[in-house]
């Protein structure tokens, strides 16, 4: 059998043809439908975009704002499809004992976390 034979089975109009027609038709449908959700959508092409992200601020005693070394306590950067609302705050009043006020501020969510 020749390599257009095996082509032809591949596509023809049995059994075979009909799984391979089903396949292509779901991977162009899934990502479409996904390309009108708003981004991130799962699925869709901007699935890990660096769209949306999160805004940490910590303040001392005094409200002044602090540095805070985000690497040492996060791999990379703060992707936008994570929620950075739960365990961030916590972590970082452990690792910066001179902050009294964690806030993060993720889409038009906002947490204030005061440190112990």
């Amino acid at each position: 059998m020749n390599r257009a034979e095996r082509w032809g089975i591949l596509f023809s109009s049995g059994p075979c043809g009909y799984v391979v027609g089903a396949v292509i038709a779901l991977q162009v449908t899934v990502p479409a439908i996904a390309l009108f959700h708003e981004p991130p959508a799962r699925f869709g092409f901007q699935m890990y975009s660096a769209q949306g992200g999160a805004e940490v601020t910590a303040l001392d005693q005094r409200g002044v704002a602090l540095d805070i070394d985000l690497g040492s306590m996060v791999a990379g950067s703060l992707r936008p499809e994570l929620n950075w609302m739960q365990a961030l705050p916590d972590r970082i009043c452990q690792q910066t004992p001179e902050a009294m006020q964690v806030i993060v501020e993720q889409d038009e969510r906002k947490s204030t976390v005061l440190c112990d």
